[in-house]
């Protein structure tokens, strides 16, 4: 094949990949909690970005505050930590919380775009108190009333649980109050040394992460899927819907092809957007070298699927567009694993183009790796 066909992929792997991060729509999650409960911890270890420490923050009232970072879809609603002793400010907190629940809302029903709207909100409740005070019960209750008249879900969070005994009991307290939370979610949400002998493991983030995903907008779970860090199963899920539609794609274009065979080269255009969006649900930015080695091997030596001459062009069809979905399949799923190993760590960025093509090789691509990966 030749080199400019390569070129010509790479380039437009690049181009697709920057197309599609730049297209996803932003994920607006609320905060809340009292001073201390560890918020900040939470945010920079769900996604791998210090938000809270280096982000642009931008006040939306006197007690909210709006972070972002350019070219990461994701916007944090922080608010100061909650003193729920009975101030005088604490109602014009509440307001200032459902006002802006309720206008983002609005606001996006009216425009049509989604990155107006609050779309999760995390309630984070100390574990480490070993109590679940009345005054938290009766905030979260209100929080909730609020947020069910727009759809938007609230997740408690129960932070630093470094005792998981004790924090189960907890948590089975907080559920058995009916407080209108879709979920409860004991987190540690980085390893906590107790002594030089022993440390307690993060655990919890991965479970978060798919609780979200499950209360979200579906238009929103790819954005899920790229920005959190914690659960490569919720990736690999996604990234699987992917190869599933771009191989009915291939399947459909296969068979709409009317010479006695199909070139390599209709197909691949296909195959590089399906990389593309696979790389974009993985949060991977490419860099030249390893997009020109993952377009090598998708135009590969030029090959083709010969149509089989039969007595009937339906069978005909079917069988070249099964063959052609296969070669997408294999091909997505290989990339899929070399995604996960770039996630755990086992491979670097520079490695990619060389253990991709390594997987399409060797096998059909199918790694079962990842679970052990989430907590």
């Amino acid at each position: 094949m030749k080199t400019r066909d390569a070129e010509e992929a790479a380039n437009a792997l690049l181009a697709t990949l920057d197309k599609m991060n730049k297209a996803l729509p932003r994920l607006n999650v609320m905060v809340l909690g009292k001073t201390g409960v560890g918020k900040s911890t939470l945010i920079n270890n769900m996604f791998g970005e210090r938000l809270a420490d280096v982000g642009i923050g931008k006040p939306v009232t006197n007690s909210i505050t709006r972070y972002e970072k350019e070219d990461f879809p994701l916007t944090i609603y922080d608010t100061p930590g909650l003193e729920l002793d009975g101030d005088n400010s604490l109602e014009e907190i509440y307001k200032e919380i459902t006002d802006c629940i309720s206008d983002g809302v609005k606001k996006a029903k009216r425009t049509g775009d989604m990155d107006h709207a609050v779309h999760c909100v995390w309630y984070c409740v100390n574990s480490a108190s070993h109590r679940f005070e009345e005054a938290e019960k009766n905030f979260i209750t209100r929080i909730t009333a609020e947020t069910r008249r727009f759809d938007v879900p609230v997740i408690i969070v129960m932070t630093q649980s470094f005792l998981k005994r004790d924090t189960k009991e907890l948590a089975q307290e907080i559920e058995k109050e009916d407080l209108g939370a879709f979920a409860v979610i004991p987190v540690l949400a980085e390893d906590y040394e107790i002594d030089e002998d022993y440390t307690v493991k993060a655990y919890g983030l991965a479970k978060l992460a798919r609780t979200m995903d499950e209360v979200i907008p579906s238009a929103l779970k790819e954005t899920l899927a790229a920005v959190q860090k914690v659960s490569i199963r919720l990736k690999v899920t996604r990234a699987t819907a992917i190869v599933t539609m771009y191989a009915a794609a291939a399947t459909a274009l296969a068979r709409a092809v009317v010479v006695p065979y199909v070139d390599q080269l209709i197909l691949y255009p296909k195959q590089i957007k399906m990389l593309a969006h696979i790389s974009s649900v993985f949060g991977v930015n490419l860099s030249d070298e390893a997009a020109g080695a993952i377009a090598g091997t998708v135009i590969g030596d030029g090959k083709k699927i010969n149509k089989i001459k039969g007595p009937g062009h339906i069978a005909t069809a079917v069988l070249t567009g099964s063959i052609a979905a296969g070669m997408t399949t294999t091909l997505g799923n290989a990339y899929i694993s070399t995604m996960v190993a770039y996630a755990k760590g086992e491979i670097t960025e520079e490695e990619i183009g060389g253990y991709y093509g390594l997987q399409c090789g060797g096998c059909c691509g199918q790694d079962h790796r990842y679970h052990q990966a989430d907590q």
